[in-house]
């Protein structure tokens, strides 16, 4: 009977200890959970800082290519740019037909 009892006692103590390591295994599972979420965080927050800077450059990059050129009028002169454009190239062209008829 003596032995039998120490039989329970040790697998009760067995029992015990295989709880504690689940629980503390469920713990480190939850620790692990919640480091590989705050990551996932910061790597998101630097992905979205890093395709601002990104976004940023492209629209500056964008704004030098489109920016029109220093002799164009800024604040709605552009029919008087295009006005200017056309006498020009209509006084060109008479010049042209001089030339092609005098020769």
């Amino acid at each position: 009977m003596r032995k039998r009892l120490k039989d329970i006692l040790r697998q009760y103590e067995l029992r015990e200890r295989h709880f504690e390591c689940v629980i503390r295994s469920k713990e480190l599972e939850v620790l692990l959970s919640r480091a590989r979420a705050a990551e996932q965080k910061q790597l998101a927050e630097g992905e979205k800082a890093r395709a601002e800077k990104v976004e940023e450059e492209v629209r500056r990059q964008f704004l030098i290519v489109i920016t029109p050129p220093l002799e164009r009028p800024r604040n709605g002169g552009g029919s008087v740019y295009r006005t200017n454009n056309f006498e020009r190239s209509w006084t060109m062209r008479r010049r042209v037909r001089r030339c092609s008829w005098s020769g």
